[in-house]
């Protein structure tokens, strides 16, 4: 084998890694995500979950499920589809754009059970891909204190 194939070969595997590196970065950078966040907000005094699109692709929102655990993680109790959201007329599939946020007002039940303290709330957001992200909420943003 000759110096000149040797250094042809070494330059097509440089190649050939350079562009299998800069694919996954690619692939990496358009995934879709979005970030979740419980907000208490104290003059209102309400819990409202607030979801925002923190990439470029848009993200359908299919569905939201949440439950109830005891912080010593001895039960956990899926809230019912009718008892979430203080407005009944969400429809799914829900569109956010790159940027885009949407928010949610809790009911007063669940709202009753956060502020005891004993409870930590499990969010659940299922985009149309299936994607599953989830998020378990001890702590919240409180609009009043530099939230929002």
């Amino acid at each position: 084998m000759k110096i000149s194939e040797i250094i042809t070969l070494i330059i097509a595997l440089a190649g050939l890694g350079l562009s299998i590196y800069q694919e996954i970065r690619d692939s990496l950078k358009e995934r879709k995500k979005i970030k979740i966040t419980l907000i208490y907000a104290y003059y209102q005094e309400v819990y409202k979950l607030h979801i925002v699109n923190i990439k470029k692709r848009p993200i359908f929102i299919r569905d939201i499920s949440l439950s109830i655990q005891n912080k010593d993680n001895k039960f956990t109790d899926i809230i019912p589809r009718n008892s979430l959201f203080v407005d009944p007329k969400i429809e799914f599939p829900i569109k956010l754009e790159d940027g885009q946020s949407v928010e949610f007002v809790l009911t007063n039940v669940i709202r009753d059970d956060l502020l005891t303290g004993k409870y930590v709330l499990g969010i659940k957001v299922i985009d149309s891909d299936m994607n599953i992200y989830e998020e378990y909420e001890t702590n919240t943003q409180d609009i009043k204190f530099g939230g929002f």
